[in-house]
């Protein structure tokens, strides 16, 4: 079966070897076209797209994963989340008045860091991991973080339709991620076998021959893609998850948000205007509130 907006989790090398590959069409497409970016935000952000949803697939009931990127050049927020709906989200910050020339991350972020955040619900801790921005994308400090911060080896091959000369159209698919991620116990066997080291090196030779083309090619399905890449070494398809792009802004979080504020500051506003506007950063919807709403 044919699943766009999907995330595919799998195996391969007897288990040893993790991995997911994301596919977005509509879902990264809808989310990007909220916004009136210019063309190198569009493509750092639907790269955060697909580098949050092949990450975060994982999230438990009620949680939401982040990444935040946070820096001092014309970005200066990245932000993209996923919840255990697999609602996928995104918006960026940036200095409106400086002329985007776009050629690698630190091109818009300059020198910051990358955070990347889990929340399990009311009754769980929060964690939190931090990373040096480094490289020329996002995925090289996603990289960098689970190869030194988690201690697990981990690459990604990224696909961005934004960061081309192909044209984007409703039926096309724009964004994807590769994963792959040895597990845990790979290193304590693999150094009784080094059959599971050179399955290792082939799964990263094998993941760096899929072009552009043939990822973006709809009438390939993920499994197939997988299969093409990963046949010999033993792959497993585990799950296929359906992504979406639904907001979780209500008006009830927008009035708590409201309520937090300084009595005086409301009041103050008051002054000049008769209702509050709004505005969701993620959906870009617009809500108004009177007084009378606010302290209902």
């Amino acid at each position: 079966m044919k699943l766009e907006n999907s995330v595919t989790t799998f195996q391969i090398c007897n288990n040893l070897i993790r991995g997911s590959i994301v596919r977005l069409s509509s879902v990264a497409r809808d989310i990007i076209n909220r916004h009136d970016y210019p063309a190198g935000i569009q493509s750092l952000l639907s790269e955060a797209l697909a580098l949050t949803a092949s990450i975060g697939f994982k999230i438990k009931s009620e949680g939401v994963f982040t990444v935040q990127a946070k820096g001092d050049g014309t970005i200066s927020t990245l932000f993209a989340d996923i919840d255990h709906n697999f609602s996928l989200r995104g918006y960026v910050s940036y200095k409106k008045e400086k002329q985007i020339n776009f050629s690698n991350v630190f091109d818009l972020l300059g020198n910051g860091h990358l955070a990347f955040t889990i929340k399990e619900g009311k009754y769980s801790n929060d964690y939190q991991g931090i990373v040096t921005l480094e490289g020329k994308s996002l995925k090289d400090s996603v990289e960098n973080y689970f190869n030194s911060s988690e201690q697990l080896e981990t690459i990604f091959k990224t696909f961005n339709i934004y960061n081309s000369s192909r044209k984007v159209n409703l039926n096309s698919y724009v964004s994807g991620a590769i994963m792959l991620q040895k597990m845990p116990d790979f290193k304590k066997q693999g150094n009784f076998n080094d059959n599971l080291n050179e399955g290792w090196g082939q799964a990263s030779i094998f993941l760096n021959t899929i072009k552009d083309k043939e990822f973006f090619d709809k009438k390939l399905t993920s499994n197939e893609i997988l299969y093409r890449l990963f046949s010999q070494l033993d792959v497993k398809i585990l799950n296929e998850l359906i992504v979406n792009s639904n907001c979780r802004c209500s008006e009830n979080k927008m009035i708590g948000a409201l309520k937090t504020m300084k009595e005086k500051d409301i009041k103050e506003i008051f002054k000049n205007q008769s209702v509050i506007e709004l505005v969701c950063e993620f959906c870009k919807i617009k809500r108004t509130f009177s007084k009378n709403e606010l302290h209902a």
